[in-house]
């Protein structure tokens, strides 16, 4: 139940997130789409070769109900320019900034959507342990049980008979 409870609370919360991410991704596109008729892609590809890369996110995971759970996290990278300003104009930059603000979100998305596969994923190996209980182990339990009851009325029986058996010997005897 717990395990349902946190996906299904995952669920809405990706749900959430990829609305807004993709809203905010529309967007973006609409300025990059902008950028490149205003400057070259070329040179935009060589610029870009140029800027560091991110620094990697900060955190790890930690398991939760024999699920391991992602928990990274970041900061809105700080960005330094692409070239000089004769290199290009504003609207890459913009693009880049726009983008860097999204990295966070990106990155939370990311955990929330990988913690609600490993949910799920949990949830059906559980779902398959209980049919083999329901389907094979407790109906083998039920036989057994029977079995054995049916023995023990069988040796109760037999010592009835075997204690009327011993009465009427001692009938005979008396």
């Amino acid at each position: 139940d717990s395990l349902m409870a946190e996906g299904l609370k995952l669920l809405r919360q990706a749900r959430t997130q990829r609305e807004n991410l993709t809203r905010e991704w529309g967007g973006l596109m609409g300025m990059w789409d902008d950028t490149l008729r205003h400057e070259r892609f070329e040179r935009l590809k060589a610029l870009a070769a140029n800027v560091p890369r991110l620094q990697p996110p900060e955190g790890g995971s930690r398991h939760w109900m024999s699920v391991e759970l992602a928990e990274f996290c970041c900061e809105t990278p700080a960005l330094g320019l692409l070239g000089a300003v004769s290199d290009c104009g504003v609207r890459p930059e913009q693009v880049r900034g726009a983008l860097a603000g999204l990295v966070p979100e990106l990155l939370q998305l990311m955990c929330t959507e990988t913690n609600l596969r490993r949910i799920s994923r949990a949830l059906k190996q559980c779902q398959r342990q209980v049919n083999a209980l329901e389907q094979l182990l407790i109906p083998e339990l039920r036989n057994e049980q029977r079995q054995i009851e049916q023995r023990l009325e069988e040796k109760e029986r037999e010592a009835v008979f075997q204690s009327k058996r011993l009465k009427a010997k001692k009938h005979e005897t008396v």
